[in-house]
């Protein structure tokens, strides 16, 4: 009859946990679930601001989207900026890297369709290569559109 009490009581703490365990996981699967929707966002880059550049002379830094190449800028020191204003369609997330035109990446950022409708988002980007480097993405996204 022991035997007979603890199995039913391992049974009952069992269903509990899981019952609690699926309350839990319910969110997080509706998470995912809405992250693969078929809704479009749009990322706008606004600006990039090079507050001290990286290598002794100017910078010539280029703009990659999503692993393509977009445009570059020439002779990016310290205080200078260039004003962007793109635009991008995306679903789910688009990476953003700025790169030195000799290859290596300044600083990357992967925006997600959960920074919608946020306003305007400021990301840093320091490091060092040769020197110490400091640039600022601006932007921001709308959506679903």
């Amino acid at each position: 009859m022991r035997v007979r009490i603890r199995s039913w009581a391992s049974v009952t703490w069992l269903v509990a946990f899981l019952a609690v365990l699926t309350v839990a996981l319910a969110p997080a699967a509706g998470a995912v679930a809405a992250e693969q929707s078929d809704d479009v966002y749009r990322l706008t880059i606004v600006r990039l601001n090079c507050d001290d550049e990286a290598e002794a002379f100017s910078d010539e830094v280029e703009l990659w989207v999503d692993g393509a190449f977009v445009d570059r800028r020439n002779n990016m020191d310290g205080g200078d900026w260039w004003d962007i204003n793109r635009s991008y369609d995306f679903q789910n997330s688009i990476e953003i890297v700025i790169r030195e035109n000799d290859g290596w990446v300044i600083g990357s950022k992967t925006v997600s369709s959960q920074e919608a409708n946020q306003g305007l988002k400021v990301h840093p980007m320091p490091g060092f290569h040769g020197t110490a480097y400091y640039y600022r993405l601006t932007y921001y996204v709308t959506g679903p559109i």
